[in-house]
């Protein structure tokens, strides 16, 4: 028997890609039986606290001045030192009830939660209290304690 030859006009019996992706979805598409149901409670993020290089690896009192909180305020989050919120020119505002935030407010001094965090992180090596960065306070402090020592 001689062998057969192979033909390039086979045709296949073959869905196209559309079909088979609406068949595909029918076939897995979930119901109730195969929804997740979360078991016990849910917990969402209310604040974040950002705290400078270096915080923890000194025991210095009152450090918690050049903290910043990452508040979710409501209407966006708030980055927030004491009663003064950060807008986007990286200036400080007095910080408003939710009542008596005006659009332009909002506009100003709400973030998203991703782009506060990250502002945050920027911003809080540069913050000064009493006209000292927390490293040049770290410093002011160890001089002092080894001028004392002295």
């Amino acid at each position: 028997m001689a062998p057969r030859q192979a033909s390039s006009l086979r045709r296949f019996a073959r869905a196209s890609t559309a079909e088979a992706r609406g068949r595909w979805r029918e076939a897995d598409a979930p119901d109730e039986s195969t929804t997740h149901v979360p078991v016990g409670p849910t917990y969402r993020v209310a604040s974040y606290t950002v705290y400078p290089s270096g915080f923890h690896e000194v025991d210095i009192t009152a450090k918690e001045r050049w903290c910043l909180v990452v508040v979710d305020a409501g209407n966006g989050w708030a980055i927030r030192r004491g009663d003064m919120c950060l807008n986007i020119a990286l200036q400080w505002e007095a910080e408003r009830p939710p009542s008596l935030c005006d659009t332009e407010f909002v506009r100003r001094c709400r973030y998203n939660e991703h782009a506060a965090l990250l502002r945050a992180r920027r911003v809080v090596d540069r913050l000064e209290a009493a006209g000292l960065t927390f490293d040049e306070y770290v410093v002011d402090v160890r001089r002092s304690l080894s001028d004392s020592d002295a």
